[in-house]
């Protein structure tokens, strides 16, 4: 029966055909009762069909719904995961993403001398193949932890001469270090340059390297990655750690974001292909007798230092024990347009047992060193010998910019020869939230809301007596206990501040205006006057009666050096660099002056 003239004739196949203008039709099939909604004639799989669901409603489905339903629902290689969620629908190897048949086992790879093996020609996949495999540059994301499961830790490793063809999953457990797994995705290679990103998971069994062995298209090579340490956090210690601390790989920031010239950084470029700056030694000096002298390092922005080995563990130790680093070979291009604000950083740890025979408490110190793009403060202290300096006096915010002077840069001050407020062993911790203590002779930082100018309840009357700061002499300074320095640095020399003074080029920022809210002159030492490398606030200083500020903030500044000076006008002295907007000179004053600190590196 036809119902409708457009055709006029009924489908020899049906009993019943209802047809509209349009060409679709509602029609049913006198062989076996089904009924189809169409489209049109022509267009099997854009047809649709009227099933009965378990509701015992009827619905229609498209023909190319039903088939895609059918296939999902089917388990072709028996594993237990129907196709619509199995990534390998016949359990072949081949990734369903890049096998052209899924759903036909053993079809993915080239025919076998010539002959198909009934797989159709289509169905074969090129297999993939690269000329070179480069895990010597890899590129690492994230930090690996001893005993801490690895989350977002990736590996990207480039390679030359891709195919375009497909390689399929992989996973390789690590070697050295162990527990770790390094997992690739099914995919296929970029037609030439590429990268394959490698993904790390698991918990790391121990500190030191984990190497994967990876072999894909054709080419091997083993990739490494660093595995740190727990940080230890035994009290602090005392002697002294020291290092070098910071690295500026002078390739670019010329001149911008407070980094300087190129032209002035590049004789302290550190070039991390070269033996002599990706290998450091590191020297741990005892105070009096230790015992068990480990070296630990721990990465804790990005992949800084690859291995350390040194260390003691015998008894009666009394001399200096050393350290060898390693660092990143690749932090040329890893530090590359980092800034002061925003280094790759490691700390590296000494722990020692203040007993002769490991019979006492371990205790240790700390270096942070940073690796970026942009200069690292210090300055020349002779013709031929550069020194590093802290960036900041002791109780600035030391994570503001150093070049740029404002409140947070003027830091607190001490009188001479007296250690301060000491709680966590880190003065440039500790001093930028202590408060006025006057028998410390200690002054706090001035904040925005508080330009805490005013005298000081209790200030100290009783200097400090002779070599408070330094025990050796002015040409071969020793650190004395009562230096505020943190581990690493200490207070300068008189000789080292005339140094400065004699071998770098001064410049001038600021109006140079005393007042007790005035924070933004500063004298600033370079190789030319638009570098900085040490910036220096004109933050003042403070009385000896009373502690008050005496109102040359903003017009004057002076540091403190380590060289006591001779008792003048029955009062003790000690010496100190002193400058304006127009002098600049070494100078002595009352040890009972509060003044800044910057601490230059041991």
């Amino acid at each position: 029966m036809k119902i409708g003239s457009n055709p006029t004739s009924i489908n020899s196949n049906k009993n019943l055909e209802i047809e509209a203008t349009s060409g679709k039709k509602v029609n049913v099939n006198k062989n076996d009762g089904r009924t189809y909604i169409e489209n049109k004639p022509s267009a099997a799989l854009t047809d649709s069909v009227v099933l009965r669901y378990t509701d015992g409603e009827l619905r229609q489905m498209s023909v190319a719904r039903l088939v895609k339903f059918i296939q999902d629902s089917e388990d072709t290689d028996g594993d237990g995961i129907p196709n619509g969620t199995d990534p390998d629908d016949d359990g072949d190897g081949i990734q369903d993403t890049v096998d052209k048949c899924p759903l036909l086992y053993g079809c993915a790879s080239n025919p076998v001398n010539g002959a198909t093996h009934g797989c159709p020609v289509n169905c074969f996949t090129v297999p993939g193949a690269i000329t070179a495999l480069n895990c010597s540059s890899a590129t690492n994301n994230g930090i690996l932890t001893n005993g801490t499961a690895a989350s977002g830790v990736t590996s990207v490793i480039g390679y030359t001469g891709g195919n375009g063809g497909a390689y399929t999953a992989q996973s390789i457990s690590s070697t050295g270090v162990t527990g770790l797994t390094a997992s690739i995705t099914a995919g296929s290679f970029t037609t030439g340059s590429g990268t394959l990103t490698v993904a790390i998971t698991g918990t790391p069994s121990g500190s030191g390297t984990a190497s994967f062995a990876l072999s894909i298209g054709g080419q091997s090579c083993t990739f490494t990655r660093s595995v740190n340490a727990v940080a230890p956090t035994n009290a602090a210690g005392t002697g002294s750690l020291s290092g070098r601390t910071c690295f500026d790989i002078a390739l670019s920031n010329d001149n911008t974001n407070s980094c300087g010239a190129l032209s002035g950084r590049l004789a302290n470029q550190a070039n991390f292909t070269l033996t002599s700056i990706n290998t450091q030694t590191y020297t741990f000096t005892p105070s009096g007798t230790v015992s068990n002298v480990r070296f630990v390092y721990v990465n804790t922005n990005g992949a800084v230092i690859t291995s350390l080995s040194g260390g003691n563990t015998g008894n009666n130790i009394t001399t200096a024990v050393t350290a060898t680093v390693n660092y990143n070979t690749s932090l040329n291009s890893l530090a590359l347009g980092l800034t002061s604000s925003n280094p790759l950083t490691a700390d590296i740890y000494v722990v020692y047992n203040d007993g002769a025979t490991n019979n006492g408490t371990d205790r240790q110190l700390k270096l942070t060193t940073n690796v970026k793009d942009c200069a690292c403060c210090g300055a020349y202290v002779s013709a031929t010998v550069w020194k590093e300096f802290l960036c900041h006096n002791l109780g600035a915010d030391i994570t503001l910019d150093p070049h740029v002077p404002v409140v947070g840069l003027q830091g607190a001050y001490i009188q001479w020869g007296k250690r301060g407020p000491n709680t966590t062993g880190d003065s440039r911790i500790d001093w930028q939230t202590a408060a006025n203590n006057g028998a410390l002779g200690f002054a706090a930082a001035p904040t925005a809301s508080n330009a805490n100018a005013g005298s000081i309840s209790g200030w100290s009357t009783t200097a400090a007596a002779d070599k408070s700061w330094n025990i050796g002499t002015d040409t071969a300074p020793v650190k004395g206990s009562s230096d505020p320095c943190p581990a690493g640095y200490r207070v300068p020399t008189q000789t080292e501040w005339t140094g400065v003074n004699n071998n770098n080029t001064v410049s001038r920022t600021g109006t140079w205006v005393a007042n007790i809210t005035e924070y933004g002159s500063a004298l600033h030492y370079g190789p030319n006057v638009s570098s900085k490398f040490l910036t220096l606030p004109a933050s003042g200083i403070r009385f000896s009666s009373n502690g008050s500020i005496n109102g040359n903030r903003g017009s004057q500044g002076q540091y403190w050096a380590s060289l006591e000076a001779p008792i003048t006008a029955g009062s003790s002295t000690a010496y100190m660099l002193n400058f304006t907007q127009t002098i600049l000179y070494n100078n002595y004053a009352d040890r009972l002056h509060g003044l800044s600190v910057r601490c230059i590196k041991e």
